[in-house]
């Protein structure tokens, strides 16, 4: 089983060690939904970065538990260096201020992709649903008149 290190605060990785997720400072969101989404969303990130790098469901139980008590301080999840040769700088970061750069890019940016890809496919449908719709020039049936055509009068 993986060796892993949960810190809080500015921390560098070890000697053999990497850094497999790391949140930054952050304040609370002040709607407990907001808070709550967030937390699932981070659960579900730092579970994923823990799996690829072979951690234990302990890591993650124990990195959020440290994240949610560390509010307002950065917290890290450390595990060892892979056979392969990873390197120190491989690790997940969550950004949570658009502003802030650092490895791993800004999640807020993906979501900006990712709208912009949804708005692009939404269009596309409108557009075809449009297409199917009647000309205002044609002659639009109405029940009545179709199940009179229907019997023939």
């Amino acid at each position: 089983m993986a060796e892993f290190r949960v810190a809080a605060g500015e921390e560098e990785a070890r000697d053999g060690e990497v850094l497999v997720f790391r949140l930054e400072t952050r304040n609370p969101y002040g709607s407990r939904r907001r808070e709550d989404a967030f937390w699932r969303k981070t659960g579900d990130d730092v579970t994923q970065a823990a799996v690829d790098a072979g951690l234990p469901f302990e890591a993650v139980t124990l990195f959020l538990k440290k994240a949610v008590q560390s509010s307002g301080t950065a917290v890290s999840l450390y595990g060892p260096v892979p056979q392969d040769g990873g390197t120190a700088d491989e690790g997940w970061r969550v950004l949570t201020k658009p502003g802030r750069n650092g490895k791993g890019g800004s999640l807020m940016e993906k979501e900006q992709i990712q709208f912009e890809e949804a708005k692009l496919i939404a269009e596309e449908i409108a557009k075809r649903n449009r297409d199917f719709l009647p000309d205002e020039e044609e002659e639009i049936v109405t029940p009545d008149e179709l199940e009179n055509m229907l019997k023939g009068e």
